[in-house]
Order: C-alpha cells, then sequence, then structure tokens
C-alpha cells in the first residue's frame, strides 16, 4: 500500500558529518624568464571562515532546504587563481540526489546535483581579497514514494576543497 505523501516528506534521510571545508592544497605556479623558471617571490596562502560543517544536515528529510556560508580569504602577497573540488564518501545515490546551489556576490556559480560538481573554477583573487560563498542544499522528492524510500538510511560525507595557484 502506498503511504500517504505526510508520511514520505517525514522519511529522514542520514547524513554522516556535514558539508565540511576540506583541507587547503597551495600550489606556487612557476613564471617563466627565457629559459630558466624561477618561483615567484611572495606568499599565496588561504584562510577560511569555518572550522568544521559550512552546512549541517543531520535530520534532513525529503522537501528540506539547509544554508551556510563560508568567506574564503587570499591572506598571502601574491594573487592567485582559486578552484573549488568535492569529494564524498558513503551513498552515491544519495550525494545525486541532492540539489546544490552556490552563490557569490550575488551571482549563482553552480546550481545542479550535488553528485554532479567536480570542480569549479572560482576566479583570481587578489593578495588581502575576500569572497563569501552561499550554499543551499535540498533534498528533492524522486517523485515517487518507492523512490523516496530509497533513500531512507542512506548516509553520506561531503568534502569541499579550495585550492589556489600563483595567477599570472
Amino acid at each position: 500500500m502506498p503511504r500517504p505523501p505526510a508520511s514520505r516528506l517525514l522519511a529522514t534521510v542520514a547524513v554522516v558529518g556535514a558539508l565540511a571545508v576540506g583541507g587547503v592544497l597551495i600550489t606556487p605556479a612557476l613564471a617563466a624568464t627565457g629559459s630558466a623558471q624561477r618561483i615567484e617571490d611572495g606568499s599565496l596562502s588561504m584562510h577560511n571562515s569555518v572550522t568544521g560543517s559550512i552546512v549541517s544536515l543531520e535530520g534532513m528529510t525529503i522537501g528540506d532546504a539547509r544554508t551556510g556560508s563560508v568567506t574564503i580569504t587570499n591572506s598571502g602577497s601574491l594573487p592567485g587563481t582559486y578552484t573549488l573540488a568535492k569529494s564524498f564518501a558513503g551513498s552515491a545515490t544519495l550525494v545525486h540526489a541532492m540539489r546544490l546551489t552556490i552563490a557569490s556576490s550575488g551571482k549563482t556559480i553552480y546550481t545542479g546535483r550535488l553528485g554532479s560538481l567536480a570542480r569549479l573554477d572560482l576566479g583570481r583573487f587578489a593578495p588581502g581579497e575576500s569572497r563569501t560563498f552561499a550554499f543551499r542544499l535540498t533534498l528533492p522528492s524522486t517523485g515517487s514514494a518507492g523512490g523516496d524510500d530509497a533513500l531512507q538510511g542512506l548516509a553520506a560525507n561531503v568534502t569541499f576543497a579550495w585550492s589556489a595557484v600563483v595567477a599570472d
């Protein structure tokens, strides 16, 4: 017997952990000078405003939306070209069912399935420049009671990692 719609909305999807700012990888680029190459003088370093989770997904149910934000700052003396990458452990079914929107400076820079985001180019950050990234995650209905029920009890841990290379 199919469940009534109200029961489907109360089906809890367990998400272990939350979206977390992952490790920051800083890779200095080499600048060409004739046939020789040298590493630029200065530093490229990054600071994020969040320790722990960007968004808590604990107890999220079908139809819920959760939001959070993080500010990334180029705290070095050199400009950097920044990217954002996602990795996850756990249920691919759950990660692909969730929808993600990321906005910065009033513009949407990504909207789609959480599982479809691989790498996002964020552009050039000047020394001292900060940008705030707003995350909105939703868990929409699959369109069927059976599909929604199949998400119950699934778990995933999603990590976002910002990286930067010295900009030209």
